[in-house]
């Protein structure tokens, strides 16, 4: 009898509950079970985990591989087109791009911001180090553009807050709104056709760029990550930007 009271007491509670609590499903049922670990299961875990420890470890020390030593710490901000690590992959874009078209006479590189994605990388520099600088699968990409699409190009970018550049591009922002550029020195022609380096992402219209579409002379097959750690392979002492690249006039 007093469980049956109980009962009762119980469902009108719930009853009870669920007006006050319209948009919420009622707790229907539970039910408790207990796994039990038998020594076959544990004995096959530590098989699992014997198995892939070479394959762990290896990758371990391969992501662990120092890749270069830098003289001092670099530093990336979206915000901040003077920081240092956007310029400097640049250059080493631009170094083996070389490289990688040798017959064609590349003006410069030009990288999105968005692309990098760690604030700084220190002295030692890791493979884990440029993973993380661009996780990305990106590839290089060359275009073929006239001088009228680089000025749009550099006008996109500096409403962007500005883009990582190489060492030959000087661009000089007016508080007029027109931003005069160099390229390696001298005046961009607007019919004359210019090759600038960038990521296939950038190349396909990414970070707001339709205008590059169908711009693409050659792509590589390598990722950009590898570029830079192939790059300092080779044997090439890091190079650390420190010339200005984007004046703006009216901060002086």
């Amino acid at each position: 009898m007093m469980q049956s009271r109980n009962i009762i007491i119980g469902l009108c509670f719930i009853s009870i509950w669920i007006s006050c609590h319209p948009k919420t499903a009622p707790l229907v049922a539970t039910q408790n079970d207990n796994l039990y670990l038998s020594d076959s299961t544990i004995a096959m875990d530590s098989q699992i985990a014997t198995f892939i420890k070479p394959y762990r470890d290896s990758l371990r020390d391969k992501m662990d591989r120092v890749v270069t030593i830098l003289p001092q710490k670099i530093t990336h901000s979206r915000n901040n087109p003077q920081s240092r690590i956007g310029p400097w992959l640049c250059d080493i874009l631009l170094f083996e791009g070389l490289e990688a078209f040798p017959n064609d006479s590349i003006d410069g590189a030009l990288y999105n911001p968005g692309g990098i994605r760690i604030p700084q990388l220190k002295d030692t520099v890791t493979v884990r180090d440029i993973y993380e600088l661009l996780p990305f699968d990106n590839t290089l990409v060359l275009l073929e553009l006239k001088g009228h699409l680089v000025q749009k190009w550099i006008d996109h970018t500096v409403k962007r807050g500005g883009w990582p550049m190489s060492h030959t591009l000087q661009v000089y922002v007016s508080g007029g709104g027109e931003n005069r550029a160099l390229i390696k020195g001298r005046p961009i022609q607007k019919d004359k056709i210019y090759q600038f380096l960038t990521n296939d992402y950038v190349a396909g219209g990414g970070d707001q760029c339709g205008f590059l579409v169908n711009s693409s002379v050659a792509e590589t097959d390598v990722f950009i990550r590898d570029i830079i750690i192939n790059h300092f392979d080779k044997g090439h002492q890091p190079q650390i930007p420190t010339q200005v690249r984007i004046h703006f006039m009216t901060q002086n």
